[in-house]
């Protein structure tokens, strides 16, 4: 596949996800369905997945296969193959250390100047659909997955300025600039699946994408949050959500529906300006047979 396809391609995902974190969802979900990315050899003779770490090692090669320039010093004269980082259960994305080079009374002011300029950040209600939010952070849930969003110093621009550890049951997210602080820390309420999380800074904001280890509707974030009351959640859920079997008895109710309201339209005693009416809202409904022609009436054979 030569790169203006696969450009196109990948293009076309990123402007339906409309975020990176929504982009890299798509691709890791793909390598799961598809792939046997995800499968840990037991042993050598298994023929499918790889050995414990591998994967990691090969993300890792093919992103620094486009940032060579922008590699820490220190680590220029490592080869791709030997800067690999350990695979472990508990996942910790560290960077480097910020020098303090900044005194301690100098830092202070610093942090509470960002604090109020934080505060001019503030979340839509999109952010914390299904979730709740409070002055730090903001979660949104569907059945399957969350996203947490969590407002940033203004001196935090890039990955390297921030230190996230996550288990399965707990989060912690710090930022490093103006100082080293606590954002987010806490056990959350449920389990979740802590090595496929994506995150990503955008607006001021971290946002943390992960999927829950069982689909549920989760009452609150982490045990020290407030609970919601779940009874009033949007548990609507898009119908490209269901199973693909489900999707299908969905498509022919619909169609039934349809045919039942053209039906409607020939059989019922109306006059013909109101069958004309009917027809006219029934011509262009999801599944109908005229979708997208002209509207047509003398294609209905009126009694």
């Amino acid at each position: 596949m030569d790169e203006l396809r696969s450009d196109t391609i990948l293009s076309e995902i990123l402007e339906e996800r409309k975020s990176l974190t929504g982009f890299l969802d798509a691709i890791f979900g793909f390598l799961s369905r598809r792939t046997d990315f995800y499968h840990i050899q037991k042993n050598k003779d298994e023929q499918i997945g790889f050995p414990r770490g591998i994967k990691e090692e090969i993300l890792l090669s093919c992103m620094q296969k486009y940032e060579k320039d922008n590699r820490p010093q220190e680590l220029s004269h490592r080869t791709e193959e030997e800067y690999v980082p350990p695979a472990i259960e508990e996942v910790e994305i560290e960077t480097e250390e910020i020098p303090p080079d900044v005194d301690t009374d100098a830092n202070s002011q610093i942090l509470k100047q960002s604090e109020k300029i934080s505060n001019k950040t503030h979340f839509s209600e999109n952010d914390f659909k299904n979730g709740d939010k409070n002055d730090k952070y903001c979660w949104t849930q569907t059945q399957k997955d969350v996203e947490l969003s969590v407002l940033l110093p203004p001196e935090v621009k890039s990955a390297k300025h921030v230190k996230i550890i996550m288990k399965s049951n707990h989060i912690s997210i710090k930022s490093l600039l103006p100082q080293e602080q606590e954002l987010v820390s806490g056990e959350t309420w449920c389990k979740f699946k802590h090595n496929d999380a994506v995150w990503t800074i955008v607006d001021g904001k971290l946002v943390l994408s992960f999927d829950k280890t069982k689909e549920r509707w989760w009452d609150k974030l982490f045990v020290h949050d407030a609970s919601i009351d779940i009874k009033k959640l949007d548990t609507e859920m898009p119908i490209d959500e269901y199973p693909e079997e489900t999707q299908q008895q969905i498509d022919k109710i619909q169609t039934q529906l349809i045919n039942q309201n053209l039906d409607d339209v020939k059989n019922t005693p109306l006059s013909k300006s109101e069958q004309l009416s009917r027809l006219k809202q029934a011509w262009n409904a999801e599944n109908s047979p005229f979708k997208g022609q002209p509207f047509d009436p003398s294609l209905i054979q009126f009694d």
